[in-house]
């Protein structure tokens, strides 16, 4: 078990810090992953909020099903 953790620690760097001369591959991926998210996630909310809207643009909010319907709620008494 000593053996594994002495490895461990002399295999995790060599000490040497070497200059930078571009961007890694893991960067660039990262960066594409992310963009690549953040356009499906706004894609999805437009189709989702398109949903929302009527023909004329109207938004039209969904009833719960213990709710009058418009067209059937009696007037006010005032």
């Amino acid at each position: 078990m000593l053996a594994l953790l002495v490895l461990a620690v002399e295999s995790g760097h060599s000490g040497v810090a070497h200059p930078l001369t571009g961007y890694e591959v893991s960067d660039v991926a990262l960066f594409v992953f992310a963009a690549i998210a953040v356009w499906q996630v706004r894609r999805a909310l437009r189709k989702r909020f398109a949903k929302a809207r009527g023909l004329d643009g109207a938004v039209v909010r969904k009833r719960s099903p213990n709710e009058t319907p418009p067209d059937k709620v009696p007037p006010n008494k005032d």
